[in-house]
């Protein structure tokens, strides 16, 4: 598009001998005009500047005589000044915002002309008026056929990332699970951030489905690795059903996608290695839990699917695989309150928990446990636990305190007079 801008003129058709002329400055030499007006008086542009187009450099130039800025700036002063000879008025106009299109001190000329104090100036500041209008927060309130569907949700079960939503926005929970509107469906040239994220996890899975309830070591992570390749290549094929994966853009994400279970299995190994232990008691879990809600008449179940589930030694863990960028301290929380803080800034925190809520409610003596995130993204994947008060170990009175503030948003959810809305700006 600039290409074929820059190819194209404008042809301005006018009288020569009277009327209004448009012309560059170095179009006006030896003219003489009454009334004048002069457009982006701004230093870089009336004068231009030091900007030479020239692979000679200044001292090169000046060493042999040869033009430069200094008598650029001496036509550009010779033009102006001449204009300004027989004209009986002048308007010179110039940005003097800090920032934006032109923005730049005013010009050397503008202010040379004031120093000189022989012409009558008049300086005029002009803006634009802008009208503000106060704009309320959008609210939703729950209709009859509202509250039908918020039943039928509950009685399949909210899930961590429905809850994470409502927290973020109310009205996208609203939206997308009241009213059912789904992401736009595209046709995915390269491959998306969310179906990468599908090959990982159903590629892990396969990996470590034979090797349940055994204690993994060296040998068997060596075989998941043999392995690897063939099933990534499985997996792309079910969920990205076009064969030029291999190719193009495609093919860095290909790699990148080794790389990243790569990465994790190797760790893995360096872990194993270094003495430790670790046995896979459940990879992609799911659960469906009913819980009791103050207020609330008709059931309610919680539902999630815990990526990957493994015993440290005496220790359960509970693992979110992700493969976008994850910070420490989103995991780390002071305050249990601030789990369901507008704008959602501990959503992560409040999935992982509620994944460790659910395996309470189903094996409530299995605590204290570990809860936390595998960032398959960082070269170094290594397993980042929530944190509570530095407390990286999810005891049954955090867990009890983690019920209180999940009854407190699901009770907000669940009543009729509480409207989705919008946080007041």
């Amino acid at each position: 598009y600039r290409d074929a801008l820059r190819t194209e003129t404008v042809d301005l058709k006018g009288d020569p001998y009277k009327g209004l002329q448009i012309m560059g400055i170095l179009e006006s030499r030896l003219l003489d005009f009454d009334h004048i007006i002069m457009a982006s008086v701004n230093e870089g542009l009336i004068p231009s500047g030091k900007m030479q187009n020239s692979y000679l450099p200044f001292d090169l130039r000046l060493a042999h005589n040869l033009p430069t800025f200094k008598e650029k700036d001496m036509v550009y002063a010779y033009h102006v000044y001449h204009l300004l000879q027989r004209a009986k008025t002048a308007h010179f106009c110039y940005t003097a915002s800090s920032d934006g299109l032109g923005a730049s001190e005013k010009s050397r000329f503008l202010m040379q002309l004031n120093l000189e104090n022989i012409h009558k100036i008049t300086a005029v500041t002009a803006s634009a008026s802008i009208k503000t209008t106060e704009v309320s927060p959008k609210v939703i309130e729950k209709t009859p056929e509202v509250l039908e569907k918020i039943k039928e949700i509950a009685a399949s079960g909210f899930s961590p990332s429905s809850l994470a939503t409502y927290i973020r926005n109310p009205l996208a929970f609203y939206s997308r699970y009241i009213l059912g509107i789904k992401d736009r469906v595209t046709v995915e040239e390269n491959l998306a951030a969310n179906t990468i994220g599908t090959i990982i996890h159903n590629t892990l899975e396969v990996l470590y489905l034979p090797y349940l309830s055994m204690p993994l070591s060296e040998a068997i992570l060596a075989e998941m690795r043999t392995k690897l390749i063939a099933e990534i290549d499985n997996q792309y094929l079910k969920v990205y059903k076009n064969r030029s994966y291999k190719s193009g853009k495609n093919r860095i994400i290909y790699e990148v996608i080794i790389r990243y279970i790569t990465n994790y299995l190797k760790k893995e190994e360096d872990y194993l290695k270094k003495g430790g232990s670790r046995k896979i008691e459940a990879v992609e879990k799911s659960y469906r839990e009913e819980i009791q809600i103050a207020g609330v008449s008709f059931p309610v179940f919680l539902r999630g699917q815990v990526d990957l589930i493994y015993t440290d030694g005496d220790r359960l863990t509970i693992a979110d695989y992700k493969t976008g960028t994850i910070t420490f301290s989103s995991l780390r929380l002071s305050e249990w309150e601030d789990l369901i803080a507008y704008e959602g800034k501990y959503e992560k925190a409040f999935q992982v928990v509620a994944y460790a809520y659910l395996t309470y409610l189903k094996t409530p003596t299995a605590f204290p446990i570990k809860a936390g995130i595998i960032p398959l993204k960082n070269a170094n994947p290594e397993f980042i636990p929530f944190t509570f008060k530095k407390d990286a170990v999810l005891t049954e009175e955090y867990i009890l305190s983690f019920e209180n503030v999940l009854q407190q948003l699901i009770s907000n959810i669940c009543d009729p007079n509480t409207p989705f809305a919008e946080e007041p700006f």
